[in-house]
């Protein structure tokens, strides 16, 4: 394996297993997996993989890579080998859709705190209202749509995978203006409304 394992993002992740919409939630065993990108799959050596404790090779998928030949013989070799796979998709942090649509990005409004970090940002005309970059959460009808497209696209350019993580399905962070990186409950602490909001569950809906 010509890149370290060192090198690779490292997680263990607790899967929580939905089987319907209406059934308890069933909790599964850990995995300890690697968050890879496309060079990193095609240099893969399995034993070597294993022999660092990982068992699931969690692929970071996106709109930009379309799996080859050699990809997907890579994975049937994983597989083979006793190696598990998954696909880890982007939703909300999304530089692609805010540069097209930045109208769908989360806004800062309410709390001022924000602006101790950012001193010399212009102060704010009547109207005028600042965006997260690159924000886009599906908390808007518009974006939800936009990003739900994404994912099946993507998802259809694979093999079905065991495991399909959806990161940054939440809001924006500090969205709220507190400025603090981890806070992600709402996407407009205020009155301006660039795009549509969406009731409380959308995040299930995306889900299901």
């Amino acid at each position: 394996m010509r890149r370290k394992a060192a090198e690779l993002a490292r997680f263990v992740i607790a899967l929580v297993l939905f089987a319907s919409p209406l059934a308890s939630i069933e909790a599964t065993d850990g995995i300890r997996g690697a968050l890879l990108g496309q060079d990193q799959l095609e240099d893969l050596d399995a034993s070597d993989f294993k022999q660092r404790g990982f068992d699931t090779a969690v692929l970071l998928a996106t709109d930009q890579w379309t799996p080859s030949e050699r990809d997907l013989s890579q994975l049937s070799k994983l597989e083979k080998q006793g190696i598990e796979w998954g696909i880890w998709i982007e939703i909300a942090r999304d530089m692609a859709l805010a540069d097209q649509h930045p109208e769908w990005m989360a806004s800062i409004q309410g709390h001022p705190e924000w602006r101790r970090f950012f001193p010399d940002f212009p102060r704010l005309k009547e109207g005028q209202v600042v965006k997260v970059y690159p924000w886009v959460p599906i908390a808007y009808r518009e974006a939800f749509e936009a990003q739900l497209e994404k994912v099946k696209r993507i998802l259809a350019r694979w093999p079905a995978a065991k495991r399909v993580f959806l990161n940054d399905i939440q809001a924006a962070p500090s969205a709220c203006g507190c400025g603090h990186p981890l806070c992600r409950w709402t996407t407009d602490y205020g009155p301006i409304k660039t795009a549509t909001p969406l009731e409380s569950d959308f995040s299930a809906k995306f889900v299901h």
